[in-house]
């Protein structure tokens, strides 16, 4: 966005009333940012608080991001599932050249600006999208777009196609590969299928645990107790914390560890 412009839209968004203006007038714009090298497209109405809050989308979550790049670098293949606009998807496949992204979300806008960063940045050889949630078994969920620019699985909503996770693995996996997993709650009705799909060894998964009840699906103990009960992964949280401090009420990185 010009200078010019760019001033006179951080003076726009100060005031409520133009702002609820800006979400008619300016449906569908997009706004490109710095991005570790590279670029990276945002929604101009959703993603406001970060061109106009000084806060670029570069330093969103920068010790997920990190770890991600810590985990793939050295596999060679990151599937990236509910990957939103692709701040994780992007910040691997720029900072690690010699990785590979398959990525997964069933917000179709979302889908759309992670395609347009790969075209600006030119990574659209080493990327695959898939315009779909990723299920426990099932073909079709119903898909809640509102809410948050995320969007989520829900008990009622519109019909989304789904790719269940035992055949994402089959599909996409032959040798050790990192997976992101943020899917709004919806890991809780994923835990068992994550825990009895059998991954090769040295995979690695970084789950975001959501509070109890966030989105009428969010159980993180359950979550985790699950994979601990199988006895076949490492488990710890981000941060430093023990698995056994999993707190239920905030948002939580868990790293789970295939064996090699």
């Amino acid at each position: 966005m010009p200078p010019l412009l760019l001033k006179i839209a951080l003076r726009l968004h100060r005031s409520p009333a133009l702002r609820r203006l800006a979400r008619r007038v300016a449906k569908g714009w997009s706004i490109r940012q710095p991005f570790h090298g590279g670029v990276i497209h945002l929604d101009a109405i959703d993603h406001s608080w970060s061109w106009t809050g000084g806060r670029p989308m570069e330093n969103f979550d920068l010790e997920i991001q990190d770890c991600l790049l810590e985990q793939a670098r050295p596999r060679g293949m990151f599937l990236d599932i509910g990957c939103n606009i692709g701040v994780m998807t992007l910040s691997v496949l720029l900072r690690a050249p010699r990785t590979r992204v398959v990525a997964f979300d069933p917000n179709q806008r979302a889908i759309s600006l992670l395609a347009k960063s790969l075209r600006s940045n030119r990574l659209l050889d080493r990327a695959t999208l898939f315009p779909a949630a990723v299920s426990a078994g099932e073909s079709l969920l119903s898909f809640d777009p509102t809410g948050s620019f995320t969007g989520h699985v829900a008990t009622s909503g519109s019909a989304t196609p789904a790719i269940a996770f035992p055949r994402l693995i089959a599909d996409h996996v032959s040798g050790p590969v990192v997976l992101k997993i943020d899917v709004e709650g919806y890991e809780t009705r994923l835990a068992d299928v994550i825990a009895n799909t059998p991954l090769p060894a040295g995979s690695a998964a970084l789950i975001e645990l959501h509070p109890a009840g966030f989105n009428g699906l969010g159980d993180p103990l359950l979550v985790l107790s699950r994979l601990q009960a199988t006895g076949r992964f490492n488990c710890r949280l981000l941060g430093g914390n023990g698995t056994t401090r999993c707190d239920p009420l905030t948002f939580q990185q868990l790293l789970v560890e295939w064996p090699a």
